[in-house]
């Protein structure tokens, strides 16, 4: 009995090792990956800065053209309302 229970042991143990050898491995590559792709990510930073500027100004631009058909719309609309609040008031 007590040789199964050694048994045990000495397999979690090896698992143990064998799982943290792996966690040791994907550290190592993660950090190989990440300092390989670093120069890739300080080429390609200008260029994702020069997309989002890009991206605010057509935002900034469509929100200034909605506005602009918009508030003339709502001119419109006020005007012709007009005379029907003013005759529903009197009455």
């Amino acid at each position: 009995m007590f040789s199964l229970i050694a048994a045990l042991i000495g397999l979690a143990f090896a698992g143990a090792v064998v799982f943290a050898v792996l966690l040791v491995v994907a550290t190592v590559l993660k950090l190989t990956f990440k300092l390989v792709l670093l120069p890739i990510k300080l080429v390609l930073f200008p260029v994702f800065a020069l997309v989002c500027l890009v991206k605010l100004g057509v935002l900034l631009l469509l929100g200034g053209l909605i506005a602009a058909v918009l508030i003339p719309v709502g001119i419109l609309i006020a005007l012709i309302a007009t005379p029907f609040v003013l005759a529903g008031s009197v009455s």
